[in-house]
């Protein structure tokens, strides 16, 4: 199955890592393994992860405060990588695309 990201996701995601990478050098790597890794876990079993609204599911990561917010469609879309301490519910927009 194939997957992409929402544009304000891969924002989201790249602005995340580099902050990560600003905290120590190593650390923005690893947070990008860990979507990966994130991801493929998705990409293995699409359905297993909780909706969290509508159609949107999520799926956390293990080591870092955040979640991948996705949908399943002909592909699966990133809607947000999500930090779970702020703004729950700003990507809910992202859903009428």
């Amino acid at each position: 199955m194939n997957w992409y990201f929402h544009p304000d996701a891969r924002v989201e995601f790249t602005d995340a890592a580099a902050w990560y990478e600003d905290r120590r050098p190593g650390l923005g790597d690893e947070f990008i393994r860990e979507i990966d890794d994130t991801i493929r876990r998705i990409l293995n079993d699409p359905a297993r992860w909780r909706k969290v609204q509508g159609e949107a599911r999520w799926c956390r990561l293990q080591r870092f405060p955040y979640a991948v917010i996705y949908r399943c469609r002909a592909e699966v879309e990133v809607l947000a990588v999500m930090h779970l301490r702020r703004r729950p519910g700003y990507w809910l927009q992202r859903l009428e695309g």
